[in-house]
């Protein structure tokens, strides 16, 4: 068995999600979101998300990490708050040793930058996007996943 943690991080928001893949096989486990407050200082923000990232890792034990990938270049201040921290949550996952696969999503109807050193010289590790499982164990209410969880 696998436990698989996705992160989809930002600078008041972070987002996760926990699945366990065994023999082909996934099953959810968690989701949910930790939170900053809006009013205090970047430092201060990154501070308290890395902290509930922390304590999501060591009470749900991933072996994997996926991380989404700053792709946004429209708003330059923008871009850097998620550079920001995608740094604090590689940190964690870092400081944690686990694996990571870092995934890119490109906007729709843009094509990959074939000249981008980032994009062609990063030491990506290739993951296949799989469809949703048709069922995902557990006992869901109505068979549809709960709501997120906030800490």
């Amino acid at each position: 068995m696998v436990r698989i943690l996705g992160l989809d991080p930002g600078s008041r928001v972070c987002g996760y999600g926990v699945i366990d893949e065994h023999a082909g096989e996934l099953r959810y486990v968690e989701c949910g979101v930790l939170t900053a407050p809006e009013d205090r200082a970047m430092e201060d923000r990154l501070g308290e998300l890395a902290r509930g990232l922390k304590e999501v890792i060591a009470e749900l034990a991933p072996a994997v990490v996926a991380i989404e990938d700053v792709f946004s270049h429209q708003n330059v201040r923008s871009a850097l708050a998620l550079a920001q921290a995608r740094g604090m949550a590689l940190a964690v996952v870092g400081l944690s040793g686990l694996a990571k696969v870092q995934v890119w999503t490109a906007p729709a109807g843009e094509s990959w930058p074939a000249d981008d050193p980032y994009f062609t010289k990063a030491p990506w590790k290739d993951a296949e996007i799989l469809p949703a499982p048709s069922a995902w164990g557990g006992d869901f209410p109505d068979g549809k996943l709960p709501d997120s969880e906030k800490r």
